[in-house]
């Protein structure tokens, strides 16, 4: 009798940039698209055979299949549009999740700890930077530029607005929800109160702050200018409370399916 195996893995890995993101697509593609691409494949497929059959002088009547096969056709374009803008808008937020990702994964050479696509109560944070110069969620915000002109966000403090487009406030929001969330998440694992500052990203566009920016507790930066936005910060937690959080957050991370 063969013995039972199992996988050499005790841990989970941690978590990579835009996994979430990665995992949407693939439920997308796979739960929603692929049955009604299939459903349309299979009935051509059928209604092609019967006219086959047809051309070769035997009875089979193929019009009923090419008309239902046609009507399923029309049903399943007016399903699938959505889900393909869907996608396009999924695909376009994960590489730029990938593309902060790999920058933040520089600073861990200057001895920041990173994480990216943390599993939380709320949503899943994008990426977390824990150092002793503070701690940050970095929520990526990846929005399509114009071939020519323009391409700046301008910030003041309470909203957000993409080439001069209407204020929205909803990264803001999102941006202080996730550090909210962070904040509870490590009291409840390391039983400390530490300071967490929300910070969101635009990558490829110029980012200009207004004067009623600069009180405000959430960063909007392009990702280049984050190292420089920390490094000017007072060193405000103990390297003791650094290892602390990230050897728990860590930990968390691994528990997540």
């Amino acid at each position: 009798m063969a013995r039972p195996l199992k996988s050499p893995i005790k841990a989970n890995p941690l978590r990579q940039p835009g996994q979430s993101v990665r995992e949407r697509i693939i439920d997308l593609l796979f739960d929603k698209f692929a049955p009604i691409a299939w459903t349309v494949f299979l009935l051509w497929l059928v209604a092609g055979l019967e006219w086959l059959w047809m051309s070769r002088g035997l009875r089979p009547d193929p019009v009923f299949l090419t008309v239902f096969a046609g009507l399923i056709t029309l049903y399943g374009a007016v399903r699938t549009y959505p889900l393909i803008r869907r996608l396009k808008h999924l695909r376009t937020g994960y590489k730029g999740e990938r593309a902060v990702g790999e920058y933040l994964d520089r600073f861990r050479l200057l001895g920041y700890r990173v994480f990216h696509d943390v599993p939380g109560e709320g949503g899943n944070i994008d990426h977390v930077i824990i150092s002793t110069r503070g701690i940050y969620t970095i929520e990526t915000k990846t929005r399509s530029k114009p071939a020519k002109g323009e391409c700046k966000v301008l910030y003041d403090g309470d909203t957000v607005s993409v080439n001069r487009g209407p204020a929205d406030p909803g990264p803001i929001i999102q941006a202080k929800a996730q550090a909210a969330q962070l904040k509870r998440l490590l009291r409840e694992i390391t039983g400390r109160r530490l300071p967490v500052r929300p910070v969101v990203v635009f990558p490829g566009w110029y980012v200009e702050q207004t004067d009623g920016a600069r009180p405000s507790d959430v960063w909007v930066l392009s990702p280049k200018a984050v190292y420089k936005w920390i490094e000017r910060e007072p060193e405000t937690v103990s390297a003791d409370a650094v290892r602390h959080a990230t050897s728990q957050l860590a930990a968390h991370v691994r528990k997540q399916k």
